[in-house]
């Protein structure tokens, strides 16, 4: 008999064995660095997300290439979507400093936990095979339960960390399920062999448990994305959290989640303008999109926190990127990888600012308190209004061009009411985000018990730095790095 071994190349898998490593290694030195010198695990943690992009470029002569007999892929879109992760992380990593110093937060754990959830991202994002995508899956959300109650002192955090642990359970539950339906009909759980087995067998399309499988995957996914009508959890867990792990989840996971969507139906066997029994699945997408739009939308007018705002306005760009998943078109995915990043600087921006002047009673986290800001900070004030009509798609910021292209995608699949209505959303958007700028421009805080504005840490306004150049820039000449992802990302 012979014993075919199965094809494996190990260095496919540097970042991931750089970012696991050094999560524990960070986990141990926290045991032994003074509480006063945690700014070294900080550092320790850049210096890994440093290493990891290195890795990155190292092996990119192998992109295309796939290891574990075919579960692990190294692709352009593996890639792509890794970069965003470490980047995202080392932002966030930069604001993370001064809050594990005043929160007194134990750095080994908080550190060690964001690089375990960026590795669970990093796996999502580069992986053919159901199983292990779940497993990547969970390597992200269960260190995440962890990150969002993690000042200990905090009521509101521990009940954030309970309702995200019990909701991502449930999720989770679901998409394992979707799995076994697929898995029991098919014969496996690779995409591409669902996809061969499909091909061969056209009545498989009409078997109850393929429609069932891939709907028990959208609704898993759908909790971790955010759309509507599994949204519910959001709102609360992103309003209870640290604001910098809300800043965060809002972003990686996210794109994590949205990598998944799109190797499932634009790379794998599923493709959405296939009907799977009496489910036409465009419509389903585009209804999914639909809800998602107009919940996020409109119940964000109504918010006087500005996380909670935030937090509708995040279940609202979901809606929007669905728009261009829905086109079901290949090219799509260039759209929705640039619009995830446009995404990330404009947010973790926003919530760099309302990190810095939530204050220490978190009393700043009201959007009447940022009345008179332009006054007292007007940079800073400027800023936030940068960041905030870049999320609303004003024209010269990256979240105009980054609606553009999904909208024109989308138009270009014929889906020409869905576009209409994302337009109709963005202009109710218009009112949440400019209620803010107006507070802070038109109004002056004339109350005689006029709060002290917190002092803002220098690392804070690096990172906000970084991401207001970003959104000019993108927004300015976007075809630089829109060029270089449609030539990598091919899934």
């Amino acid at each position: 008999m012979t014993i075919v071994m199965p094809n494996i190349d190990l260095s496919l898998l540097y970042p991931q064995f750089v970012l696991g490593g050094a999560a524990l290694l960070i986990l141990l030195l926290g045991l032994f660095i003074p509480k006063n010198r945690q700014e070294i695990l900080s550092i320790c943690g850049l210096a890994t997300l440093n290493i990891t992009i290195i890795s990155m470029m190292a092996i990119q002569g192998k992109l295309g290439t796939s290891t574990l007999n075919n579960m692990v892929t190294f692709d352009g879109f593996s890639l792509l979507f890794s970069l965003l992760f470490v980047i995202s992380s080392a932002l966030v990593f930069v604001l993370s400093a001064p809050f594990v110093s005043k929160e007194n937060v134990p750095g080994g754990e908080y550190y060690s936990l964001m690089l375990f959830a960026t590795l669970g991202m990093v796996v999502m994002a580069s992986t053919t095979d159901l199983v292990i995508m779940f497993l990547g899956l969970e390597l992200m959300s269960i260190p995440l339960y962890v990150l969002s109650s993690i000042t200990r002192s905090d009521k509101n955090a521990a009940e954030s960390g309970m309702k995200y642990l019990l909701m991502g359970a449930f999720s989770s539950s679901f998409l394992l399920y979707g799995i076994a339906f697929l898995y029991g009909c098919t014969g496996s759980t690779n995409l591409k062999d669902i996809g061969a087995w499909l091909t061969t067998h056209p009545a498989g399309y009409h078997d109850w448990m393929v429609p069932a499988g891939v709907g028990l995957f959208l609704i898993g996914i759908g909790f971790k994305v955010g759309l509507v009508p599994f949204h519910a959890w959001i709102p609360d867990v992103y309003e209870g959290a640290p604001t910098v792990v809300t800043a965060f989840m809002t972003v990686g996971p996210k794109a994590a989640a949205f990598a998944a969507l799109c190797r499932f139906f634009l790379g794998g066997a599923f493709n959405p303008a296939s009907e799977f029994g009496a489910i036409h699945w465009p419509a389903l997408l585009g209804v999914l999109a639909a809800l998602t739009m107009l919940m996020g939308n409109l119940v964000a007018v109504a918010q006087t926190n500005i996380k909670r705002m935030l937090a509708y306005s995040y279940i609202a760009h979901a809606g929007y990127m669905l728009v261009g998943l829905n086109s079901a078109k290949p090219e799509a995915m260039a759209s929705i990888y640039f619009y995830l990043v446009g995404y990330m600087l404009m947010n973790l921006g926003a919530f760099a600012i309302v990190y810095m002047l939530q204050g220490a009673d978190k009393k700043g986290l009201q959007i009447k308190r940022y009345t008179g800001l332009g006054y007292r900070k007007p940079i800073l004030a400027l800023t936030m209004s940068v960041f905030l009509l870049s999320l609303t798609g004003f024209p010269l910021t990256v979240g105009f061009i980054g609606k553009l292209y999904l909208f024109k995608d989308a138009i270009a699949a014929g889906n020409i009411g869905l576009v209409t209505l994302a337009l109709l959303t963005s202009v109710v958007s218009a009112f949440y985000y400019l209620r803010v700028v107006v507070y802070m421009f038109m109004r002056e805080d004339v109350s005689e018990d006029q709060h002290p504005l917190p002092v803002i840490p220098s690392l804070g306004t690096l990172m906000v730095s970084i991401c207001l150049a970003g959104v000019l820039y993108l927004g300015l000449f976007p075809s630089n790095i829109l060029n270089a992802v449609l030539k990598l990302i091919k899934l």
